[in-house]
């Protein structure tokens, strides 16, 4: 009788140890296949600015406006400008925006699901590099066209008349916001459609545009010790300018009379 009660002990002892072992198994692999919150991705670096480049919060309509720097990490909803002078490179993983001058555009414009990626540009020139992903998950977003990429090299130039897109690597479809028209765009091509009609039209990509491309970082501060000296508003570089024109005619115009005087009186001299 002491043997049955000890052997069934052990056996339950043993059925307990199994039980529990399970238990461990099944809670280690819950805790694996939990989602675990990952890394911020949600910012852009700022690899380059030049001249007057400003950004702000997301979500904010008026003012806020403060000067971009180099090592800044803005977050997805960002708006960027740039004035006259002024060019910047953002860059998230391996997608990668250059504005040039007078540009203005809102990174990660809405928040989604699913590695989407929305630029709005409202206006100016961007060129996007743009890592290789599934179709439609990368778009750009302007008063006329949506351009959606996978994987290229494209440049979107928005003036008053109208709006272009010129490919220089991969391919890009591009679709008119109003008649719906839409037509894949590749390497050497720009897709444009006018402010006075809807529709597409392609040709052959301007020769401006394709240099633009070509070199992605002209126009681009290499040295960020100079940003300090381009934080000035809007406007005030032009401003020196004239200044500086008019010193410049004051002074050939007082070396002229003074060389002018000379060869004169030299002449006179020689009369005499």
């Amino acid at each position: 009788m002491a043997f049955t009660n000890v052997f069934f002990t052990t056996k339950s002892a043993r059925q307990i140890a199994i039980l529990a072992g399970i238990l461990l198994v099944a809670l280690a692999a819950a805790i694996s296949l939990r989602p675990i919150p990952a890394l911020s991705s949600a910012d852009w670096d700022v690899l380059a600015a030049s001249g007057q480049v400003e950004w702000r919060e997301p979500d904010v309509m008026i003012g806020g406006w403060q000067d971009l720097e180099i090592s800044d990490r803005l977050p997805d909803g960002a708006e960027l400008r740039t004035g006259g002078d002024g060019t910047a490179i953002v860059a998230k993983g391996l997608d990668r925006i250059e504005l040039q001058p007078n540009t203005e555009l809102v990174v990660a414009a809405r928040a989604s699901s699913f590695g989407k990626m929305e630029i709005d540009q409202t206006s100016g020139s961007a060129t996007y590099t743009v890592e290789k992903r599934p179709s439609g998950t990368f778009s750009v977003h302007t008063p006329y066209v949506v351009a959606v990429v996978k994987g290229t090299k494209f440049s979107v130039d928005i003036e008053q008349e109208a709006t272009s897109v010129s490919v220089s690597e991969g391919r890009v479809g591009v679709s008119d916001a109003r008649s719906g028209d839409s037509v894949d765009v590749t390497p050497g091509q720009t897709a444009r459609s006018s402010a006075r009609s809807t529709g597409l039209d392609v040709g052959a990509t301007p020769a401006a545009s394709k240099a633009r491309s070509a070199a992605p970082k002209s126009g681009v501060n290499p040295n960020p010790s100079a940003k300090a000296n381009d934080t000035a508003p809007m406007g005030g570089n032009s401003a020196d300018a004239p200044g500086r024109t008019n010193e410049a005619g004051a002074n050939a115009g007082g070396n002229g009379g003074g060389n002018g005087g000379g060869s004169d009186g030299g002449s006179d001299g020689g009369s005499g």
